[in-house]
């Protein structure tokens, strides 16, 4: 009788199974490492800010006047609006 023929067989398919899985995992690493980019949009999102206020922004958001009412109700009445000759 043949005593080792079913366990040769089975260490077989364990060392080609074994092999196979080492195989496919070192190449899915290595495919990983090689393609691990950083997209332009998380550089982007990675700049460093500047931490400084930009005053002068500020200062014309101080000075600017107040937006007239009068100025539009004259214009509704006379049709004298940048859009009044268009015709939609």
């Amino acid at each position: 009788m043949n005593k080792g023929g079913i366990g040769k067989d089975v260490f077989l398919a364990s060392v080609v199974t074994t092999i196979t899985v080492v195989v496919w995992v070192m190449i899915d690493l290595f495919l990983t490492y090689k393609q691990t980019d950083i997209s332009p949009v998380l550089k982007k999102q990675m700049e460093v800010l500047n931490p400084k206020l930009d005053v002068t922004v500020l200062d014309d958001l101080e000075e600017k006047t107040a937006f007239e009412f009068a100025n539009t109700e004259a214009e509704a009445t006379t049709g004298s609006s940048p859009s009044a000759g268009i015709n939609y």
